[in-house]
């Protein structure tokens, strides 16, 4: 399964934190440092197992727990407020 960023979200960068802007629902979204990392990955469909291996090219994860299973919450949370998509063609 494969996701990718929803067209038409504005992005600032304040500070550590990204901001999301989303006309469509008029909503604004702020990322940490993590979850911007995984935003940016998500330029192009990518799957969760290719958003660890992006993660695994740029830091040593050897010692931090729950990699995936913090990846796999900031894409259902992503998801649910509407700010990725599942690409229909899996692309």
């Amino acid at each position: 399964m494969t996701y990718r960023q929803r067209q038409g979200i504005r992005e600032q960068q304040v500070g550590g934190d990204r901001m999301l802007f989303d006309d469509a629902s008029n909503s604004v979204h702020v990322l940490n440092g993590s979850a911007a990392f995984i935003w940016d990955c998500l330029r192009e469909p990518l799957s969760a197992a290719g958003i660890r291996a992006k993660l695994d090219e740029k830091y040593d994860l050897s010692a931090v727990r729950d990699v995936d299973a913090t990846i796999s919450r900031t894409l259902q949370d992503l998801l649910a407020k509407g700010l990725i998509q599942q690409p229909a063609d899996g692309r």
